[in-house]
């Protein structure tokens, strides 16, 4: 078996269980940027791309500042961000590799601040 010293994690929808919390952040953010309610069958294509890409795909005119304002939801009391669990198993996978001497890294490109 092959053995890699290395290993670079995407954290959302891999490590964790970040959909309803990116979901329930996003339609709050949407509401109070166009007075709208949108469906969640409508933003799935929101994640596992970079929020300013979803800001901008969604037509908001400021693809930025919107994008900034979905991460202050997501901070928020309410907004869920402090309930994001770890997906079943994942700790003790984790928790393995480190044993065996494997450098773990954790990527995202839901944020990007210039």
């Amino acid at each position: 078996m092959k053995t890699y010293p290395h290993l670079v994690f995407d954290i959302d929808g891999t490590l964790v269980n970040s959909l309803p919390v990116h979901m329930v952040s996003l339609k709050a953010t949407l509401r109070e940027l166009t007075g709208k309610e949108y469906a969640e069958e409508n933003l799935g294509f929101t994640f596992g791309i970079p929020g300013v890409d979803s800001m901008r795909r969604l037509g908001l005119p400021d693809p930025v500042a919107a994008q900034k304002l979905w991460t202050e939801w997501l901070h928020r009391e309410g907004g869920g961000g402090a309930d994001i669990p770890l997906f079943p198993g994942v700790q003790e996978i984790l928790d393995e590799l480190r044993e065996r001497d494997v450098h773990l890294g954790i990527v995202t490109s839901k944020t990007w601040f210039e």
